[in-house]
């Protein structure tokens, strides 16, 4: 199959990054034309193209002829549909609450996707002719990469925080130092990403962390406190992994405050013998073969099933989207308007036969208003623009 994948930025190793390279590294393994598109490349894209997977930054003269395009973003997906106005979609929604997540309502995206009940219940939200329909394909894991490490030690001595968030570290380093374990940091939160994480692993007994990080975590074998800065859900142990699963270990399960005590009392929970049960459970329910076959059955139904959808259809679909999503814009963003939009609804749901049962939903941080969210993005995408195409200043 020739696949499209359209992502938002590739520069780091940020959650939809990494599924992006991971993803598209294991597609064009299995014999498929793979290209990957992003507005803004960097680091991530060259490491793409050093493994010949073909990534461009430009689709108006890109030579290729997508059959099915995958979008992990909205605006990225829908650029990628103009431009190629036969080819069918997919989308995937990885967050339940920021706008870009919004999924686009538009009948050439043929199948919706989300990673936990949240997201699920977003798109049946926003697309409401797919209530019951949408697929739910967990996080995954490289396997191969993530390898499993040694026993763990009866007491833990090594601790690693993976976090995109920074407000509670200064927590997770004191309740180390209470509990006498030695505490290193990683990740955009702490300013320091690196692309050896799997050998990093391998070396800690106790990991902090959430959602993708936290299931590498586990797969690797380290005992795994899943927490960051909006919350703190707790040690993940055999009795809640299927739980927490079905919520990405991510913010549905961060039901109460990170606090010293909070910390230090689930460093005290664990449990070596446990988390040898939770690392297999996850390699055995969450490996990245797994989720490669998913999408591989998702694109050849689409390519199989699809039928033109009229002009005018498409023309009315597309007007309302640029309606939603264009800012006013004279060289630079001036204001944006906030666009009405169906609340999410944060109860857990079950989008596809999941070894969880569900639990009472956390209440949802405050978040910006859609027009300050908007705004925001719309200035640091001019300012990347800016600073990769703009005139060089004297």
């Amino acid at each position: 199959m020739r696949i499209l994948l359209a992502n938002a930025i590739l520069q780091q190793r940020t959650g939809t990054e990494v599924v992006t390279i991971e993803l598209a590294q294991a597609l064009a393994a299995r014999g498929h034309e793979v290209v990957v598109y992003t507005p803004l490349m960097g680091d991530s894209a060259e490491a793409l193209r050093a493994r010949n997977v073909r990534v461009t930054d430009s689709l108006h003269d890109l030579d290729f002829e997508a059959e099915v395009i995958h979008g992990n973003h909205a605006v990225e997906l829908v650029h990628a549909m103009i431009r190629y106005p036969h080819a069918p979609g997919l989308f995937v929604c990885h967050d339940p609450g920021i706008w870009f997540s919004e999924p686009p309502d538009l009948a050439r995206i043929r199948a919706y996707v989300g990673v936990c009940g949240l997201t699920v219940r977003r798109i049946e939200q926003a697309v409401p002719r797919m209530a019951g329909r949408v697929q739910f394909v967990p996080n995954a894991v490289d396997l191969d990469r993530f390898v499993p490490r040694p026993p763990l030690p009866p007491s833990p001595l090594r601790a690693l925080a993976l976090t995109k968030h920074s407000g509670h570290l200064d927590t997770l380093r004191a309740a180390c130092a209470r509990a006498g374990v030695a505490l290193d940091v990683l990740g955009p939160g702490a300013g320091q990403v690196v692309d050896d994480l799997p050998a990093r692993l391998r070396d800690c007994d106790l990991v902090f962390a959430t959602a993708r990080m936290a299931i590498e975590a586990m797969a690797v074998g380290c005992a795994t406190i899943v927490v960051d800065g909006r919350g703190l859900a707790g040690l993940a142990t055999s009795r809640v992994a299927g739980e927490w699963r079905a919520m990405n270990f991510g913010m549905q399960a961060l039901t109460r405050p990170v606090t010293e005590d909070a910390v230090l009392a689930e460093i005290a929970r664990y449990d070596a013998g446990d988390a040898a049960a939770v690392s297999a459970s996850v390699r055995a329910a969450q490996p990245l073969s797994r989720a490669v076959e998913q999408y591989e059955r998702l694109y050849r139904g689409i390519i199989d099933g699809h039928a033109p959808v009229p002009a005018d259809i498409q023309g009315r679909e597309m007007s309302r989207l640029m309606q939603q999503w264009f800012p006013a814009i004279n060289g630079v963003v001036r204001a944006c308007a906030p666009v009405a939009a169906a609340p999410v609804d944060v109860s857990p749901v079950a989008a596809a036969p999941v070894d969880a049962s569900p639990v009472a939903a956390p209440p949802v941080a405050a978040t910006p208003p859609p027009e300050v969210m908007r705004a925001g993005f719309w200035n640091r995408l001019g300012r990347s623009i800016d600073k990769r195409f703009g005139p060089k200043r004297r």
